[in-house]
């Protein structure tokens, strides 16, 4: 029920702004914006993601970003996703390169990584870069397994390789991925 959780972050918003907590007023932006995502209104979730942004990028008495890295980058990757379902890949692109060059940077969580270098194989493929998508998804399986969701997101990724492989008729490499992929999910 979209229309009802969006009054719901409405009303929050002004408690929040009453209370000048401004980080938790950029994260009800930012859950309002993650509302008209999943609502498929994508040009209103830009909107409201922006205004998260600029919050985030406002100075607390103590000079410091009210947002943090972490907080910034996933504003950027819903917008991303905006732009990928705008048909906007190109400029998805950018942003989830820089999502993972920060990533890099600020030692984000492991798992958060591999989705991302996921979503930037996407983007290559949608922008007609086959290569560079793979190149993204053969770097995704140097990831160490330390929890099941990477043990899965790297198989997921093995099943792309393979389907990749298959649009281009290099059906040896293509099986080799997909028999992979299939016996680990089939288990």
């Amino acid at each position: 029920n979209f229309p009802e959780a969006l009054n719901h972050y409405w009303e929050a918003l002004k408690m929040f702004e009453t209370l000048a907590d401004y980080r938790l007023v950029a994260l009800v932006y930012k859950d309002i914006a993650t509302t008209h995502l999943f609502g498929h209104n994508y040009p209103k979730a830009i909107e409201v993601c922006q205004d998260a942004l600029r919050i985030f990028r406002m100075k607390n008495q103590a000079g410091q970003a009210i947002g943090n890295a972490v907080d910034t980058m996933r504003l950027y990757s819903g917008l991303g996703f905006c732009l990928r379902n705008t048909g906007k890949s190109d400029s998805a692109l950018r942003i989830y390169l820089h999502y993972l060059e920060i990533g890099k940077e600020q030692h984000f969580e492991l798992t958060d990584m591999l989705v991302h270098y996921g979503i930037v194989s996407y983007c290559y493929m949608e922008t007609g870069k086959h290569d560079s998508a793979l190149f993204y998804l053969r770097k995704s399986l140097t990831f160490p397994e330390i929890n099941p969701s990477i043990q899965a997101l790297k198989m997921e990724h093995r099943r792309r390789i393979g389907m990749t492989y298959h649009f281009f008729q290099n059906e040896d490499s293509a099986k080799y991925y997909l028999e992979l992929a299939y016996e680990w999910f089939s288990s």
